[in-house]
């Protein structure tokens, strides 16, 4: 009596609920942030220390700048790309600014630390910008060719600085690390707001639909007159400026540029990215995801800190939550 009350259509209508609201669908969607959840929870248990707010805002701060740069690594990832350079970019662009601001450029004089701070997010938007041409134009894989800038941004930044930290820079800039807002870090504020402008270009823009299209299939998309080229000159702009922003974030905090700023932030971000759902292989996940996923790492390192575990563990731990990331994606890929 019920089935024939409720109609085909009815039927089909419910059918099309479960489809779409199955238990693995949920997890594959809210996965991430459950884990985070689940592991916040046990966290705060064991010890009432790590839930308070202070602490909390301590675990945002330190997310902050892997955060953006695990932004820009989600946008390149999606188009079935990869940048190994970000973590060096980040070092590299942070002592050029902090060498312009106590040294100037040859014989241009010491200048205005927001002229510095542009300078350096000009050289990161540059560097991915070189990024994308040597990709586009000669076809070279996105691993091989920041793998080699990897080392060629580090090496730079290492001959620039002669091996030693800038310091005693400016305190006008200082704000973008030391400020609050209804007291939320500056760069964590800054994070969300990156967040959110990258969501609004993927959800909102026909440059962000190409992204997923390319991930999906390069050749399918070309076919259907996506400029492949255009789109991605600008993905590896904009990581490469995220990176940049990074590197600010960092010499404001650390009060100085030091070539070694960002170092691990290539795996960690690439991490972060898998860890939130993004897809390796490219055209499937999402910017909101990746946040999740930088907030479980920091969230884990954090409450290695708290529980006094040896430095040396944090690697092993981070290599350990790649490997079942990555395994999940493979099987995530193998059941669609």
């Amino acid at each position: 009596m019920l089935q024939q009350g409720i109609g085909e259509g009815g039927k089909q209508a419910i059918a099309g609920f479960w489809r779409r609201y199955r238990l693995k669908d949920l997890l594959d969607k809210f996965g991430p942030t459950l884990i985070l959840i689940l592991i916040l929870l046990i966290l705060s248990t064991f010890n009432p220390f790590f839930g308070k707010f202070n602490n909390l805002m301590l675990i945002t701060l330190e997310a902050a700048t892997i955060g953006i740069v695990a932004a820009g690594q989600t946008l390149v990832i999606l188009t079935g790309g990869i940048d190994l350079a970000v973590g060096s970019l980040v070092g590299l662009t942070g002592v050029i600014a902090a060498g312009v601001m106590k040294w100037g450029v040859g014989p241009i004089p010491p200048q205005n630390s927001y002229l510095a701070l542009l300078i350096g997010l000009l050289v990161g938007a540059l560097a991915g910008l070189f990024h994308g041409f040597m990709i586009t134009k000669f076809n070279m894989p996105p691993f091989i060719i920041t793998l080699a800038t990897l080392s060629a941004f580090k090496g730079l930044a290492l001959v620039y600085s002669s091996a030693s930290p800038i310091h005693l820079l400016p305190d006008d800039f200082k704000w973008l690390s030391d400020a609050h807002l209804w007291r939320i870090p500056m760069p964590a504020v800054m994070m969300v707001v990156v967040y959110f402008l990258c969501w609004c270009f993927l959800s909102y823009t026909t440059l962000g639909r190409h992204v997923y299209a390319i991930g999906g299939s390069e050749s399918t998309a070309r076919l259907t007159g996506v400029d492949v080229k255009k789109c991605k000159l600008y993905i590896y702009s904009i990581c490469g400026f995220l990176s940049a922003l990074a590197g600010m974030i960092l010499i404001s905090r650390l009060d100085g540029g030091i070539y070694t700023n960002g170092e691990g932030y290539e795996l960690n971000s690439i991490a972060a990215v898998v860890i939130g759902g993004t897809s390796l292989m490219g055209g499937h996940g999402g910017i909101w995801g990746t946040i999740v996923g930088v907030l479980i790492m920091t969230t884990i390192n954090n409450a290695m800190v708290m529980y006094s575990v040896p430095a040396e563990w944090k690697n092993v731990v981070i290599g350990v939550i790649i490997i079942i990331a990555v395994l999940i994606d493979i099987l995530r890929k193998r059941s669609q």
